[in-house]
């Protein structure tokens, strides 16, 4: 960068007076920041810090003055020029501002998407390396709730350099950090204003932020609310000493001396103070949360290391995340790989974890390695849910002694238990082994036959032949109704007649009867005396 780029002024704030109806905030207030600057706004409690950043922003509108970015007016701008200007500015917030439903590669996309005409892979890489620069490789599928405080003003900052800005504004960075994390994310401020180049312009009131990074800074003073010293140009000059940035006083003018024995101690020996404090703080909180880590970890205990080779997705399983057995936790995971199969191009997921062997010990019978033992008798390896809401997953072990053995060919050293799919993978594979097309195409032909039918000449005259043949049933039925009403007259008087000739038979019969039994006895006689007769006959001739 040219000397004359570095005494460039970025922002000239001219003859600004800030106020809400009558109540003024600040007036008459006059500095320049230059290009590269590290500028830091300071000042009491309530006398208009946040208020001159809303102004700079274009949030508020100043009650008198101007603000010029680059030589051009920013309160005189049209809407669409102050647009312009906003978009080479990066923004990030007291609370970090992200939105708490999209996760931290989506919050950082916004920007690409809504400004830029990068395609979606672009923009991925984009998301990805400016994650790397804050220091959150990896973290690309986390939401704002699942990372810490520090971590979610990193992936903010992150967010503000989506567009590469020339000038970036800061609300209070380390509010609400503990000192070893503010430090970290003053260094971060530091490096990456050194290598993007951009002016940052800052709100604190953290004396070791201003001392660890400041170039520049300005004071509104509460109580005059107006401007009464600045330096050459509006803006002091950096002295030699390194460890305190020039300040543009807007307040009362103090005599040097003074100045030096009051301000000068504060700033210089209360840091030191608060840095050994916060040092020795930090190391105890680090020294117990190590021994949480480690004691939760198993460590000095006995513990194996397997590894297992999943070829879906593990999306929601992190290091750290549990490793059950039917239930019993027994081992974490504590790394997860990505590999590339390069005989037949496929992506696997390599999963290591430690298990305790205390957590089932009792169970060894034979001098080889439990897990191994374990894996004989059917033990398997899948992917569960340990939330449905949070979408976290876990390593669940059990028993399945009639699935397959299959091992994938993986150079480690470590023993490998199989993996399964769970039952959602399983239904999701039959869905793919569908040949939804060939259905496609049947359920195509066959609506295409129901349309042949339905428009055919024959299927169109059916309507008008069942009627035709419904007329008929009913011309049949009357014609039927008609005989039968001309033919029961008939029918009653030959049933009459037969009635009457039954009658006739019943009366007559028993006379008839009579002569009958009559007849047989007359007969009956004559037979007799035949056979009478014959046996004289025979008397006679013998």
């Amino acid at each position: 960068m040219s000397a004359a780029a570095d005494t460039e002024a970025q922002i000239e704030v001219r003859e600004l007076t800030m106020a809400y109806g009558s109540l003024v905030i600040q007036r008459d207030l006059n500095f320049i920041v230059k290009r590269g600057d590290i500028f830091v706004i300071m000042g009491g409690s309530g006398c208009g810090k946040s208020t001159l950043l809303k102004h700079l922003l274009g949030l508020l509108a100043p009650a008198t003055g101007d603000i010029l970015y680059s030589g051009r007016s920013f309160v005189h701008a049209t809407a669409d020029q102050q647009q312009a200007m906003r978009q080479r500015w990066g923004i990030t917030y007291q609370s970090g501002g992200l939105f708490s439903a999209m996760t931290l590669a989506e919050n950082i996309s916004l920007p690409l998407q809504l400004y830029t005409r990068y395609r979606p892979a672009e923009i991925r890489d984009i998301v990805a390396y400016k994650l790397a620069l804050v220091g959150l490789a990896g973290y690309q599928s986390y939401y704002p709730a699942q990372i810490s405080g520090g971590m979610r003003k990193r992936a903010a900052l992150a967010r503000a350099i989506a567009l590469d800005p020339d000038i970036l504004f800061f609300d209070e960075p380390s509010a609400g950090l503990d000192p070893i994390s503010s430090s970290l994310l003053d260094e971060l401020i530091s490096q990456l204003q050194q290598s993007l180049g951009a002016t940052v312009v800052m709100v604190t009131h953290e004396l070791p932020s201003i001392f660890a990074i400041a170039t520049n800074s300005v004071y509104l003073d509460n109580s005059t609310r107006t401007d009464l010293q600045r330096g050459a140009g509006g803006t002091a000059r950096r002295p030699a000493a390194p460890a305190r940035p020039q300040q543009t006083a807007c307040g009362p003018a103090v005599p040097e001396p003074q100045r030096r024995r009051t301000r000068g101690a504060v700033m210089n020996e209360r840091p030191h103070t608060v840095a050994i404090g916060a040092f020795i703080v930090g190391a105890l909180l680090i020294a117990i949360i190590l021994g949480i880590f480690l004691l939760d970890s198993g460590f000095g205990r006995d513990r194996e290391t397997v590894i297992m080779v999943f070829d879906s997705s593990v999306k929601g399983l992190n290091v750290g995340a549990p490793v059950a057995l039917r239930g019993v936790r027994v081992g974490q995971v504590t790394d997860i790989e990505l590999m590339l199969d390069s005989d037949n191009q496929d992506v696997i997921m390599l999963v290591e974890a430690n298990l305790r062997e205390e957590g089932i010990r009792g169970l060894r019978r034979g001098r080889g390695s439990l897990t191994e033992e374990l894996i004989s008798r059917g033990m398997r390896a899948q992917l569960n849910a340990q939330s449905l809401l949070t979408g976290l997953l876990y390593v669940q072990l059990d028993f399945h002694p009639n699935s397959e053995l299959v091992l994938a060919d993986v150079d480690s050293p470590y023993v490998q238990i199989p993996t399964i799919p769970n039952d959602l993978q399983r239904i999701a594979r039959k869905l793919e082994d569908l040949d939804f097309s060939r259905l496609a195409d049947a359920v195509s032909a066959a609506a295409s036959g129901i349309s042949t039918l339905v428009n055919s000449e024959a299927f169109q005259a059916l309507p008008a032949s069942i009627k035709a043949s419904m007329d008929a049933l009913a011309g049949l039925s009357e014609e039927l109704r008609g005989q039968l009403a001309t033919s029961l007259p008939k029918l009653d008087r030959v049933l009459d007649g037969a009635a009457v000739t039954v009658a006739t038979v019943n009366t007559e019969l028993p006379a008839l009867s009579a002569q009958a039994r009559a007849g047989l006895a007359v007969t009956s006689k004559a037979l007799t005396a035949f056979e009478q007769t014959m046996l004289e006959i025979d008397s006679l001739v013998a």
